[in-house]
């Protein structure tokens, strides 16, 4: 009777175990990053494209907006494009989103052989929020125009170590840095 009741209670134990495994491991879908699907709902949108690239020197003056995408839907008529000054672009209209609200755009004028510096958010200003009010972290466009005669503006190396420094906080609280293949890229892909 004594062994009966042990096995029992073993038997007992033992799926107890396996359901407490079962509940404890959560959902997750195929193909997403563990650090994602273990915050998925609450997990800050990650911005994957930008246009122009941050750092890149030869941007075609003409160019009309300036773009950013996220992985997710965005808050309406909600964004933080920071900066000012001499390297903040001449905005020659309203920001707006795509239908999917996925893309934003603000319409700028640029101008040949300049550098530009403009804020996806910044630390006091966190508009670019997820539908769930999530905010993107901080992120840095810095770039250059081509010059008139078409060769590529260098950028102030101390403008380039601080916003390698943003970029990098960036990319260490989301592991992703945006990239202009419409594809995000994790630290460990590189």
């Amino acid at each position: 009777m004594r062994m009966r009741l042990c096995a029992l209670v073993a038997v007992v134990a033992g799926a107890l175990c396996v359901a407490a495994a079962q509940t404890e491991a959560p959902a997750r879908s195929p193909g997403t990053p563990a650090k994602q699907q273990s915050d998925n709902a609450k997990a800050a949108p990650v911005l994957l494209v930008t246009t122009p690239q941050a750092m890149q020197t030869d941007v075609d003056p003409a160019l009309e907006h300036i773009e950013v995408t996220f992985d997710r839907p965005m808050r309406d008529k909600s964004w933080s494009w920071t900066g000012g000054g001499d390297t903040y672009p001449q905005t020659t209209g309203k920001p707006s989103y795509d239908a999917q609200r996925t893309t934003c755009t603000l319409p700028v004028k640029l101008v040949p052989g300049k550098v530009y510096w403009v804020g996806i958010n910044s630390p006091s200003h966190r508009n670019f929020v997820s539908e769930d009010g999530e905010p993107s972290p901080w992120y840095i466009l810095l770039f250059s125009t081509r010059s008139a005669d078409g060769k590529p503006t260098p950028l102030p190396p101390d403008r380039v170590r601080e916003a390698k420094k943003i970029n990098a906080a960036y990319e260490k609280a989301l592991g992703f840095v945006p990239n202009a293949k419409g594809k995000a890229s994790t630290r460990d892909a590189r």
